[in-house]
């Protein structure tokens, strides 16, 4: 139902154990180490209150990455990034500039 949904947008950081091999925090945010190199962004914590410069190192962005971010108004995408999957910007309703 709606709940889990609700819960998801108190979400400010995800963790993850220093012993996994594939994924990985960076200031909170999820990312994948790709089997080819690079990152993959694959979740922006919808409570973080901030704009945002995604890392150099990141080529792809996941699908529903940036799903109902609705604090985030300011996106800075490298131009490395060559992979942006649908919904990735989903209910990013304040979302005002994208580089």
């Amino acid at each position: 139902g709606g709940g889990a949904c609700f819960v998801r947008t108190r979400i400010s950081e995800f963790r993850v154990s220093r012993n996994n091999s594939t994924l990985l925090t960076i200031d909170g945010v999820l990312f994948e180490n790709l089997p080819s190199g690079g990152l993959c962004l694959v979740e922006y914590p919808p409570a973080k209150v901030e704009n945002y410069s995604i890392p150099e190192d990141v080529i792809e962005i996941g699908r529903f990455a940036f799903y109902m971010c609705e604090k985030l108004t300011e996106i800075i995408v490298p131009g490395n990034v060559v992979d942006i999957d649908n919904g990735a910007f989903e209910y990013c309703r304040n979302l005002n500039h994208q580089e």
